[in-house]
């Protein structure tokens, strides 16, 4: 049985990369990314079956955080998802709400790390981070939009 939550395409909207020449890779200051990231979910506008998780990420935006980072990252990326036809609604936001921000992440993380594993600085790997507290707010943000 497939799963009722299929990815379909993934594309980058904007990606920019920046790195920081003066870093000092042999500091022993701890790294503090301020990282900002904004979920979206739309629905695709020819196929009910079909969502749109749009993803924005911004990781080093002033100067003092970047002054001790590798690299500024600024994306936006989105993952489309396809559910089974048979699934009620209700159903595959369920499924949706708790998987579709992770695979974002996953994949974006798989390809931040392969893009910048060629820059001066190497390989950044997006660090870990609770996904629930962003899914929580994604859909408490999205809940009280509704009711208005």
């Amino acid at each position: 049985m497939l799963h009722p939550l299929q990815v379909v395409r993934f594309r980058f909207e904007k990606l920019n990369i920046d790195t920081n020449r003066e870093y000092n890779a042999s500091s022993d200051k701890v790294i503090t990314n301020d990282i900002k990231i904004n979920f979206n979910v739309q629905k695709h506008k020819e196929k009910k079956e079909y969502r749109r998780i749009e993803i924005s990420l911004l990781l080093n935006k002033s100067d003092k955080s970047f002054k001790d980072a590798p690299y500024r990252i600024d994306l936006v990326a989105g993952l489309e998802l396809a559910f089974q036809d048979d699934i009620p609604e209700d159903e595959y936001m369920k499924h949706l709400q708790r998987s579709g921000p992770r695979l974002v992440i996953t994949t974006l993380r798989a390809y931040l790390a392969q893009i910048t594993s060629s820059f001066i600085w190497g390989e950044f790997i997006l660090p870990t981070f609770n996904v629930d507290d962003l899914i929580k707010e994604l859909f408490q943000s999205e809940k009280e939009e509704k009711s208005q």
